[in-house]
Parts: structure tokens; sequence; C-alpha cells
């Protein structure tokens, strides 16, 4: 969100060695490899891609890019909210369900946000046509259930399987943040468990 309301998504960045080599979710970017700030936002969104957020940090320097996002947590009155990297691994970050589901709630406000965490599959191309990446989205409940409108998929060693999700149904709309789950398939089971009864109880 920082990112969308402070550059130019057809800006074209060319992917680092340290974003490429990065560790945990990818999205499999190449060394050398340039590609616009839309289609890494997309890769980070989708296909949770740490190399894709370190490329953008990268260009865009990681201390500015941090500043901006804590701004944005300060002007969403995120009061328990610190981001410490881009990528979201360091022991440093902290949120509350509170803070994201506010978090999540705003970034759904822009089109390019909420179009982006409905795709189940997407590629991604570099500026010269030289790479593709075909990603798979990590929220498995968009390819079962069929009222998600998205969102993310998270996981550290700390926070546990995270899964916000939103929902509509019946004119209603959901959004469940759900943290610490135990495994992969135990977030998207209890996520559904709880989207079905807060839908069968309005």
């Amino acid at each position: 969100m920082a990112v969308l309301e402070n550059f130019d998504l057809n800006e074209v960045v060319e992917v680092s060695f340290r974003a490429a080599s990065i560790y945990g979710s990818r999205v499999y970017l190449n060394p050398g490899e340039k590609i616009t700030v839309g289609e890494l936002v997309i890769g980070m969104l989708v296909g949770s891609g740490n190399d894709a957020a370190l490329a953008l940090a990268d260009h865009f320097g990681e201390d500015k890019l941090l500043i901006l996002m804590n701004e944005l947590a300060a002007n969403l009155n995120l009061t328990n909210t610190h981001f410490a990297d881009a990528a979201g691994l360091s022991l440093e970050n902290r949120s509350t369900p509170r803070d994201l589901a506010i978090l999540a709630k705003a970034a759904l406000s822009h089109p390019f946000i909420a179009q982006a965490v409905k795709y189940q599959t997407y590629t991604m191309h570099s500026t010269d046509g030289s790479y593709e990446h075909l990603i798979h989205t990590t929220n498995r409940l968009l390819k079962n259930y069929l009222d998600i409108t998205g969102v993310k998929t998270g996981y550290t060693d700390e926070a546990g399987f995270c899964l916000i999700s939103g929902a509509e149904k019946n004119n209603h709309n959901f959004l469940l943040v759900l943290l610490g789950a135990e495994s992969d398939n135990a977030r998207f089971a209890e996520s559904r468990i709880i989207l079905d009864y807060a839908e069968n109880h309005t």
C-alpha cells in the first residue's frame, strides 16, 4: 500500500542479487531482471514473494520504504504496529489482529490491490519479455470457497500460520484476521468455520 501511494506502478526495477537470493516464499525473480513496480506488488500479494518485496526495497531504499510504511501505520492509527523490514521476516516486526484488519480494509479500498488479491494465478512478465513467472495464490480459500475476495496469507515461526480473509455474501462484507494457526491446513479450515458462522448469523 505504501508503494502504491508513493511510487509509479510503471516504474522499472532491476532485481538485485540480494532480492533474488532471499529465503522463504518467492516468485523466483532473476538477478538483473527488469520488471515493473506493479508486477512486483502483484508478486507480493499473490505469490507472497519475499524476493519481490526485497527488489522494491533495494530499488527505492529500504530505509525510505520503511519510513513510508510506518508513516502509513501512524496515519491509520495502527498503534500496535511497527514495520522493521520490507519482507516481514524480522523479529522486530509487530502488529495485532485489530491493526491488521484496519490495514486490510484500507488496502482493499485501492482497486489495484482489491483486484490483485483475487487472482488465483497470474503471470508476471519482465519488461523485455525475457522472463515469465507463473505464480499461484497462496490463499487456498480462493480456489474452493466461492465467497472469498482475498486477502493475504502470512507465516513466521513466531506468528504461526496466518490468514486475512475477505468475503462477500448476501450484501454483507466480512473481514477476518486469523493468527497463530498450527499448520497451513489449519488456517484455512479454521477461517472457513468462522466465516461460515458469521455468514449464517447475519
